[in-house]
């Protein structure tokens, strides 16, 4: 199958795909970024279609990646680096993998239950989201990303806490992974507006 067929595949495939916001609002200023999928079967199982050009194998590892199927992304974005090294394209899949992607590969089985993981939270089941990611976390304890994906729903619960402890674990698994960074960022801004805004009530006394 040529690369063309292949894309229209892959089109069809995650055109269907319900995927959830990128960002999880959070006292209209924690925004938490999300990469979300279905628990569908690839129908071109883990191969990829090399002979392409790298802006093409990128766009699909890119695509790859927001659905959540993260080794064909990397396979992707590897064969665009490989393909033409010196481009432009090359260069952003190589910034795309280290800063979007788990650090080490990750198996079909942690794939589909990240992914499920989210499923379950876009269905509004947060218990069973929560669960099935502390379950990832304990069976795959250096896959980074549930980390964050847990992180992103006890902030919502307004646990800032625990979602620090998580977001920490997963930039010590890897310091690289921008989402988590960004995530931790906004976590620490946003407690800061709250201890102005508490400082500014303990100085507001009524007569």
């Amino acid at each position: 199958m040529n690369i063309e067929a292949r894309l229209s595949l892959f089109d069809r495939e995650f055109s269907v795909l319900k995927v959830l916001p990128k960002h999880i609002h959070l006292l209209a200023t924690f925004c938490l970024a999300l990469s979300l999928g279905s628990c569908t079967t690839d129908p071109t199982g883990r191969e990829v279609e090399t002979k392409a050009s790298a802006e093409e194998l990128l766009m699909k590892g890119q695509q790859y990646k927001q659905a959540g199927r993260i080794e064909l992304s990397r396979k992707c974005l590897l064969a665009a680096i490989k393909t033409d090294e010196n481009s432009h394209a090359a260069k952003l899949a190589t910034q795309y993998l280290k800063f979007n992607l788990p650090k080490e590969p990750i198996t079909i089985e942690a794939e589909q239950r990240n992914i499920i993981a989210h499923n379950q939270a876009k269905s509004g089941d947060i218990k069973a989201a929560k669960n099935t990611f502390a379950n990832l976390i304990k069976d795959y304890p250096n896959f980074e990303w549930p980390y964050a994906n847990l992180a992103a729903l006890y902030a919502k619960e307004h646990d800032l806490e625990e979602a620090e402890t998580l977001l920490r674990k997963a930039l010590s698994i890897n310091p690289d992974y921008a989402n988590a960074r960004g995530m931790l960022v906004k976590l620490e801004s946003l407690r800061r507006e709250a201890k102005k805004e508490q400082n500014l009530k303990e100085q507001i006394q009524p007569d």
